[in-house]
């Protein structure tokens, strides 16, 4: 699992996938829509001035560990 920043210059994720994103000061749980914003899943608005993502960590559930 990768846990390091990607700009948002070099790589995008895939459409619909979901993932952290930051604007260097906030974060946020989004996907890249499939005409290229960022959304969270919130209708009100999307996320602007994403300059960096990183995948989401594996839930503990996943890994075998006890919750």
């Amino acid at each position: 699992m990768n846990t390091e920043w990607v700009s948002c210059k070099n790589s995008l994720p895939s459409v619909g996938k979901y993932v952290l994103v930051t604007d260097g000061e906030n974060m946020w749980i989004a996907f890249r829509s499939e005409d290229g914003r960022w959304d969270d899943g919130d209708f009100l608005h999307s996320i602007e001035d994403v300059t960096h993502w990183q995948d989401l960590p594996v839930p503990p559930g996943l890994l075998g560990d006890r919750v």
